[in-house]
C-alpha cells in the first residue's frame, strides 16, 4: 500500500491572526492592570487594628487561679480559640490574656513577669503559656492524665461518655500515636 503525502495545512489568514493576537494581548494587559490595581488598593488600605473591645466581644473567660488543673488547661484553650477565630495579632495576645486574669492569678502574673524580666526573658504569649501551665497545670498532673489515659476503660460509662473521656485524655499521651494504635486502644477499653 502506497503512502499518501500528508495533507498540507490550510493557508493562514495573516490579517485575522494578527488581529486575534492583538485582542488577546490587550485583554491580558487589562487583566494584569486590574489585578495590580486591586492589589495596590488592598495594600494601601488601613488594616483594622484588633482592639481590646474586639477581644472582649467574644466573652473571654476570666481566670482567678482558684480552679482545678483542668480548668486552667480549658482557660488556655478557650483564649486560644478566640485568638484563632479573630486572627489576633501575636503581639496583642499576651496583653489581652492578662487583661482577664483576676485575683490570685493577677498577682501571680505580676510576680512572674518581674522574674522573667530579671532573667531577660521576653514576655510573650508563648512564654506566658509555659509559665502559666507550669503553675496551674503542672507536669505531675499531665503525667497523671497520661496514666489515666493508658488505664482508661469504659466501665460504667456510656460509649459516648467513654469516647469523650478518651479524646480528652489522649491529648496528654506523650508518645507518638499512630491512628491504628489509637483505634486499638479505644477498642480495647470498651466493655467486652
Amino acid at each position: 500500500m502506497a503512502r499518501r503525502p500528508p495533507t498540507p495545512p490550510p493557508p493562514v489568514d495573516m490579517p485575522n491572526l494578527a488581529r486575534a493576537i492583538e485582542i488577546m494581548a490587550t485583554t491580558l494587559q487589562q487583566q494584569k492592570t486590574t489585578r495590580l490595581a486591586a492589589e495596590a488598593s488592598r495594600l494601601h488600605q488601613q488594616p483594622h487594628t484588633f482592639s481590646l473591645e474586639d477581644f472582649l466581644r467574644h466573652n473571654p473567660p476570666k481566670f482567678n487561679g482558684k480552679v482545678n488543673p483542668d480548668g486552667a488547661d480549658q482557660w488556655v484553650r478557650d483564649i486560644e480559640r478566640i485568638f484563632e477565630a479573630t486572627q489576633c495579632p501575636e503581639e496583642r495576645k499576651l496583653f489581652y490574656a492578662i487583661y482577664v486574669l483576676t485575683e490570685e492569678a493577677e498577682f501571680w502574673w505580676i510576680g512572674m513577669k518581674q522574674m522573667m524580666e530579671d532573667k531577660g526573658e521576653d514576655a510573650t504569649w508563648e512564654n506566658f503559656k509555659v509559665r502559666f501551665l507550669d503553675e496551674y497545670f503542672p507536669d505531675s498532673v499531665r503525667y497523671a492524665k497520661e496514666i489515666e489515659f493508658m488505664q482508661l476503660e469504659q466501665g460504667n460509662l456510656s460509649v459516648t461518655e467513654y469516647a469523650t473521656r478518651f479524646k480528652h485524655l489522649a491529648r496528654f499521651y506523650t508518645q507518638t500515636m499512630i491512628e491504628d494504635w489509637r483505634c486499638r486502644k479505644f477498642e480495647f477499653g470498651l466493655k467486652q
